[in-house]
């Protein structure tokens, strides 16, 4: 094989795998050698999944992006939680975890310092692409994020996020609350659209439409800053004292 027509190649690749460089060069043999050359000559980076990068001379960093990499980290995978919410714009740190939702397990692996983490889903959520991702959409990222904040964020960052998000439509938020269908949504959902943090289309309508559906039991809005905290009897959700009625 031409060496000028090898480095053609692989200046033309951000990813692949040694069985795509086998099928370029034909030879099984070749393709260990040149991997091996490439790797220490500092030209490729093997990262996990078996998969190799060409290098950056000048920054010395693989050509491919660790979120673009997380699109090739299991089939049909797409990005969820905090990663999802950065990448919908959300002011939030760019975390250097990356959960990837996918309906079959795979392990962690690493690359440049961020984490690859499974999460199995039993059904898949609705999927959009953004900067280049497969992520959730931007309601089922709010959904997660507004049910889990407590493992992502601290309560100023999640007081950030509910004051950036934008108006809601009363029958897409019911829809997508009726996949979830769970108690703890239903109330954070009402709860903070009538104190004010969450703006819906037919407001009043939303907030009824959640309160027939809150169950008996009392729950946490966030179980960050206990001493602070105000149990509201209509909601049945103790609420920290940061998020209190606004109006």
């Amino acid at each position: 094989m031409d060496a000028e027509l090898l480095s053609l190649w692989l200046s033309q690749q951000s990813l692949f795998k040694s069985q795509d460089l086998k099928g370029f060069i034909n030879s099984e043999r070749m393709t260990y050698i040149h991997l091996k050359n490439w790797l220490s000559s500092g030209r490729i980076q093997k990262l996990p999944y078996q998969y190799y990068s060409p290098v950056n001379q000048q920054t010395n960093q693989a050509v491919i992006d660790p979120y673009i990499f997380a699109n090739h980290v299991v089939e049909r995978g797409y990005v969820v939680g905090l990663a999802a919410c950065f990448l919908h714009g959300f002011p939030v740190p760019k975390p250097m975890d990356i959960t990837i939702g996918a309906s079959k397990k795979f392990r962690r692996g690493v690359f440049n310092s961020y984490t690859y983490k499974p999460r199995l889903d039993s059904q898949r959520p609705h999927v959009t692409v953004k900067a280049g991702v497969f992520v959730t959409d931007y309601l089922d990222t709010i959904i997660e994020i507004i049910r889990d904040f407590d493992k992502l964020l601290t309560l100023p960052q999640f007081k950030d996020v509910l004051a950036s998000l934008k108006l809601f439509s009363k029958e897409e938020l019911i829809h997508r609350l009726q996949r979830y269908n769970t108690y703890i949504l239903y109330q954070k959902f009402g709860y903070l659209t009538e104190a004010g943090y969450l703006s819906v289309d037919q407001r009043e309508a939303f907030i009824n439409y959640c309160h027939d559906r809150i169950g008996k039991s009392k729950r946490s809005l966030s179980k960050q800053s206990p001493s602070r905290q105000k149990h509201m009897s209509k909601w049945q959700l103790v609420v920290p004292s940061c998020l209190l009625p606004t109006e």
